[in-house]
């Protein structure tokens, strides 16, 4: 069976979110089809991406929130 994977299958591979079939059909096509790699990697690389990225609001959206909240509620400074 020469089954058409989509990136959306991928993701949902290695997010380990597939059923034991199709993680066995993703498995079996990923042993040959180069391109398929390539885009699992790509995933993964990305993913990895991501994870080196901060998280959090930035220190000016802070500043705004409290400034703001400061302007509310002045009797708490």
């Amino acid at each position: 069976m020469n089954q058409k994977f989509t990136q959306e299958d991928l993701i949902r591979y290695a997010y380990q979110e597939t059923n034991a079939a199709e993680t066995k059909a993703i498995e079996a096509a990923l042993k040959t089809d180069t391109r398929m790699q390539m885009a699992l990697q790509n995933i993964h690389n990305t993913f990895e991406a991501l994870d080196k990225e901060p998280v959090g609001p930035s220190k000016s959206s802070l500043d705004i929130i409290m400034g703001y909240a400061q302007e509310q509620h002045p009797e708490l400074q």
